[in-house]
């Protein structure tokens, strides 16, 4: 169990099992706004990613955040109609069959105390299954299965504070894919997130709210969220 600093000496966060909780002390719940960043990050993020299912902690979630944020330029090239193919991203590894991309620890938004369990998920991105709302490229099924969907080089040096991601270009392909559309949300909002399934909501609820409203069966959102047996 890890703790995390944070601005209040009344609100501490602890990661525990790869989940973000919070301990709020002293403070009652009340009906007022919640007030949003003052420079909040508005993230795009395909929606073949929103909907994609798999048995994800919250700290997976923020790792997966911490890459769409890292693949804005692309992503934003895609609306823009440009062919996955010419985009940048893919023009600059065309010599090989995957990408490549350096993020910061900084980018995750968590203290160096917390580098271990960091560390830890980061590793397990490439052990954890999920399924896309597309279809299979080389069975033409309704869904692709992906047995992870990266990995991630971490260095052993403590001065070190950059990790390396590789992905299969098939994957990344998917991840700055916006035929089905796209989710904008606030990075900053998803970050604050205790549960692992409230960050999810977050994001389906996000690809939704400009059209008023929306229904989903309940053996769709125990799917998306490995839920089936529960």
């Amino acid at each position: 169990m890890k703790e995390i600093k944070t601005k209040s000496l009344r609100d501490k966060k602890k990661i525990v099992n790869g989940e973000i909780v919070r301990e709020r002390k002293g403070l009652t719940r009340t009906n007022k706004p919640i007030k949003l960043p003052d420079n909040p990050t508005w993230l795009k993020q395909p929606n073949l990613v929103t909907m994609l299912s798999g048995d994800l902690s919250n700290l997976h979630s923020r790792i997966i955040i911490s890459l769409v944020e890292k693949l804005q330029d692309s992503i934003s090239q895609s609306i823009n109609k440009v062919p996955i193919e010419q985009l940048s991203l893919f023009k600059e590894h065309k010599e090989t069959d995957q990408i490549s991309l350096m993020i910061p620890f900084k980018d995750f938004e968590l203290t160096s105390n917390n580098y271990p369990e960091l560390k830890k998920a980061l590793k397990e991105m490439d052990l954890i299954p999920v399924e896309f709302d597309t279809k299979d490229p080389i069975t033409g099924g309704d869904t692709w299965c992906v047995p992870g969907l990266f990995s991630a080089f971490i260095p052993d040096e403590t001065y070190q504070r950059t990790i390396k991601i590789t992905i299969k270009k098939d994957v990344a392909k998917i991840l700055v894919n916006v035929d089905k559309g796209f989710t904008k949300y606030i990075k900053e909002i998803a970050f604050q997130t205790q549960s692992k399934y409230t960050v999810r909501m977050y994001m389906l609820i996000s690809s939704w709210k400009d059209k008023g409203s929306f229904s989903i069966t309940l053996e769709r959102v125990k799917k998306w969220l490995k839920l089936e047996n529960k």
